[in-house]
Order: C-alpha cells, then sequence, then structure tokens
C-alpha cells in the first residue's frame, strides 16, 4: 500500500468492519459460523467484507461529486474573465 501511494503521490484509506456489527454477530451465532450454512456465510459476507466496501465506495462517489463540482466552479470562473 505504501508503494502505491509513493507512486500516485494520493492517500488511501483503509476500511474495516464495524467491531460493533462484528461481535454482536459472533455472540449470536458463534466464532465459526462461515462453516454453519450459506445463509450464516452469507451473514458473515456482509458484515466483514460487504459493509465495508460499501460505505469506501460511498466515500469515493462523494469524493468525486465534490472534485466535479469544483471543477464546474473553476470553469465558470475562467469563462467569465
Amino acid at each position: 500500500m505504501d508503494r502505491i501511494q509513493a507512486r500516485y503521490g494520493m492517500a488511501l484509506g483503509t476500511y474495516y468492519p464495524d467491531m460493533a456489527q462484528v461481535a454482536s454477530m459472533v455472540a449470536d451465532h458463534g466464532f465459526h459460523l462461515f462453516d454453519k450454512s450459506e445463509d450464516f456465510r452469507r451473514l458473515y459476507c456482509d458484515i466483514r467484507n460487504l459493509e465495508p466496501l460499501e460505505r469506501a465506495q460511498d466515500d469515493w462517489v462523494s469524493r468525486l461529486r465534490i472534485i466535479e463540482s469544483l471543477d464546474s466552479i473553476k470553469a465558470a470562473s475562467e469563462k467569465s474573465r
């Protein structure tokens, strides 16, 4: 990750599962629920993988919108000169 940040000159965010959700899942269903059934496997993947990925995607889209807005403002100010 450090090499990627250095190469592209940008900071990368790291997203982790919500530990309260993980703790609740483990308390309700046990530690090795991934092996119990397909439904438990889906629950495991939702909490451990999909939820952090969705947060990262939401942040990425929000940043794109901010950049697009700033670009639009810049273009409009350059036109008015």
